[in-house]
């Protein structure tokens, strides 16, 4: 096998687990002594035509890699092979197909249905984040010796469009498992995935499968054109699948009966519309059931309303039966029941018809990405990205979702989110402005909080810090009220967010501190997301860092550093953000050779992770630069400032005060280089950039002393003078005399030359 021992970005494959028709799966572990962890990597029996579609498919693994859910396996990372093929590096799980799990256990149908609960919870997390599967089923749902689900091979089937690739025709699917509209070639949307999850079920249930022993491609296409129904639950159960499930035979046909026969046969529809209008309200339905109550799945009658309370209730109303005495007041009661339950499932209805528009959208969003069906309609040739289905949704989601505004806003923060994901940040705000109204018009206090939040960091991001505080306050003053009690994980943002936007404009604000204190406790007590005590210890050592308490701030990142070591991959965007920031700070602090050797780690991490036109490399290729200049490699130094100018040039607009940053390093390196005319041209651009932004007082200090120090070389002794007063007094006036920077100003005037 020649993928055994074959290095595959920082990891080696060491064993074969298992090979399937199209792909094979290994066990590698990390080769690049950063830390151990253990990987499983997918690698597909198959070839990308295209050079072009090899960044696309690395590009587009990110948006896969982003699914942070308990019940997901995470996409760590992926690529192609020397040989051409795409492979995926996914966390590691030990664990039992999901059918083998429950008969291993020999689990009752109750317990059964809580596993299968905790599949749908994934399932119908990443559909939200506008991923699909296409190829559930049970040897794709793991459990582990815990009991927890772990879905594998999620969005495999979406990075492999067959547009893509050189030696496919069609999507990879399992026939046993597929739905209707895939066997036959229609636009594929969440309703495929649901179908498939029923087929699961249906086994789960009953130990058979829903259509028989005839699992060939040529018997799926056949019973998908021939609209075939399933077997009926009850009838396909035997006395060993009873058995197993520590029950009689007649006791499960019973069970398998009524109200869950409806859920999966309407879960197993053949037309995607006539099935339930998300994987949620399936869940949903399936918890109503095991709970009692009266499922959606049927039409809500006085009659069936009734029968469902008498058996969550059959203690009181036998009681009742006995007694005549009661028999008023149990007829009134029951009666009221009948109300409440008539009412709750005209909300219930309501709501699922906002969930069916909701899917609706989504379908037509995710079908927009199947080849098939756009290259029948003749409206785009070639691959579809991850950009292009968020502009397609962008340009229709007024009209589809104009009626519905709590469902609207909704599906605008979580388009927004997903520009912002992939640095698109002009086009997240247009969602965020429009869901800013829908949320005011809607008096939704929480829902307002969380778009203002997400708006104020864009802007930070942006530049416009001011604005971002505004808004940002207002969601403060929400997640301290009452109504916000127990809201943790926005507090916790709102709190981080304007530490953030404050220092951005008042960088000696003694208010950020106490903010971003308060987001770190949080994160420790509340959050479920561990990564989130990383990011807050990051903003805390940054921000010490930029008070000029280096070691306080040396101590926050490293903690931050040493908590992403210990969850691994999962962590390596937070890692990669961390290396960054200690670079920086142990270049300010004189540690020169580690700061190179965190500068070149953050640089690598930042190009597997972000498309080189994202928002963030320019700052990695800066980081790197000082820290190759410090380190007296003054010509890749150059380099790395260069095309951090460059993209900095044009992902900001004209005059934006981050465009400083980069002139600053390269006229710092044109000076020791003896470049003084490109020196002084570079860094008077860089002045007049700073003094756009009158909170960056560092900045236009270390320009204006830079400068100094050029002007000096070039025997401009009286204005070289002055630049570097103003320098030092700039700062010493904000830090004061013990602050790094305000010393490194008075050895300048002293003399020195940095």
């Amino acid at each position: 096998d020649p993928h055994l021992g074959l290095r595959l970005g920082a990891y080696e494959v060491t064993a074969l687990i298992a090979r399937g028709g199209m792909a094979a799966v290994y066990e590698a572990r990390r080769a690049d002594e950063s830390f151990e962890q253990r990987v499983a990597i997918k690698v597909m029996d198959l070839r990308l035509s295209d050079p072009a579609l090899v960044a696309q498919f690395r590009a587009e693994r990110q948006i896969l890699a982003a699914l942070e859910h308990p019940s997901l396996t995470r996409l760590l990372d992926g690529g192609v092979t020397p040989l051409g093929e795409p492979y995926l590096v996914m966390e590691y799980v030990e664990g039992q197909p999901i059918d083998r799990y429950c008969d291993a256990h020999r689990l009752d149908v109750p317990a059964r249905l809580r596993l299968f609960a905790d599949v749908c919870d994934g399932v119908a997390f990443a559909h939200r984040t506008l991923v699909l599967h296409r190829d559930l089923k049970p040897s794709n749902i793991l459990v582990t010796s815990e009991g927890r689900v772990k879905v594998v091979d999620f969005g495999t089937a979406t990075l492999l469009q067959p547009d893509r690739l050189a030696t496919m025709s069609a999507a990879p699917l399992t026939p046993a498992y597929a739905s209707p509209e895939q066997l036959t070639g229609g636009p594929v949307g969440t309703a495929s995935d649901q179908y498939s999850l029923g087929l699961v079920l249906f086994e789960l249930l009953t130990g058979a499968s829903a259509f028989g022993e005839r699992t060939s491609l040529m018997a799926a296409v056949e019973r998908a054109l021939a609209a075939t129904t399933t077997t009926a639950p009850h009838a396909a159960v035997t006395d060993v699948a009873a058995a197993a499930r520590q029950t009689s035979l007649a006791k499960l046909r019973r069970t398998l009966s009524g109200d869950l026969a409806t859920i999966l046969g309407k879960a197993l529809a053949h037309a995607p519309g006539a099935r339930y209008a998300s994987v949620q309200h399936f869940a949903d339905d399936l918890q109503r059931w095991a709970a009692g109550e009266p499922i959606l799945g049927r039409a809500p009658t006085l009659a069936y309303q009734a029968s469902r309370f008498v058996r969550r209730h059959w203690i009181s109303t036998s009681i009742a039966a006995t007694l005549a005495l009661a028999l008023v007041i149990t007829s009134v009661m029951s009666l009221q029941q009948a109300a409440a339950a008539r009412e709750q499932a005209r909300i219930a209805q309501t709501e699922s018809g906002k969930a069916r528009q909701l899917n609706r959208f989504l379908t037509e969003m995710l079908s927009s990405a199947n080849p098939m069906w756009q290259n029948s309609s003749g409206s785009r040739a070639g691959s579809i990205t991850v950009r292009d289905v968020l502009d397609g949704a962008t340009q229709t989601i007024g009209g589809e979702l104009g009626g519905t505004p709590a469902v609207e806003a909704e599906m605008r923060r979580t388009l927004a989110t997903t520009y912002i994901g992939i640095g698109a940040t002009d086009q997240a705000d247009v969602h965020l402005d429009r869901a800013l109204e829908l949320y005011a018009s809607l008096d939704d206090a929480s829902g307002l909080a969380t778009a203002q939040d997400l708006k104020g960091t864009n802007l930070t991001r942006r530049g416009h810090a001011a604005e971002a505080e505004r808004l940002l306050r207002q969601a403060a003053a929400y997640t301290r009220s009452p109504a916000a009690a127990g809201e943790y994980e926005l507090r916790m943002a709102v709190a981080n967010d304007l530490a953030l936007a404050i220092s951005n404009q008042r960088p000696l604000d003694p208010e950020t501190i106490p903010l971003l204190h308060e987001a770190l406790t949080l994160a420790d007590r509340h959050s479920k997301n561990r990564r989130a005590s990383i990011i807050a210890l990051h903003n805390l050592g940054q921000r010490y860092g930029l008070l000029g308490d280096l070691d306080n701030g040396e101590r926050h990142l490293r903690d931050g550093l040493r908590r992403a070591d210990a969850l691994g991959a999962t962590a390596l965007y937070e890692r990669t953000v961390v290396l960054r920031s200690l670079a920086e700070l142990l270049r300010a602090k004189g540690d020169y050779p580690e700061a190179l050797s965190r500068a070149e780690e953050g640089m690598a991490n930042a190009t597997k992770l972000f498309p080189l036109e994202h928002p963030f490399h320019p700052y990695f290729h800066h980081t790197l630069g000082r820290a190759l200049a410090a380190t007296g490699d003054l010509t890749r130094a150059e380099s790395m400032l260069r095309t951090a100018d460059t993209l900095m040039t044009r992902l900001r607009p004209a005059g934006h005060s981050d465009l400083a940053l980069a002139r600053l390093g390269l006229g710092h390196v044109y000076r020791r280089r003896g470049q003084l005319p490109a020196a002084e041209r570079v860094l008077r651009e860089a002045r007049t950039l700073a003094a756009s932004n009158p909170g960056l007082t560092a900045l236009a200090a270390d320009v204006a002393g830079e400068l100094g120090l050029t002007l000096r070389a070039r025997g401009a002794g009286a204005e070289a003078e002055a630049l570097m007063v103003q320098s030092y007094e700039a700062l010493q006036r904000s830090f004061g005399d013990a602050h790094p920077q305000t010393r490194r100003a008075l050895a300048r005037l002293g003399g020195a030359t940095d």
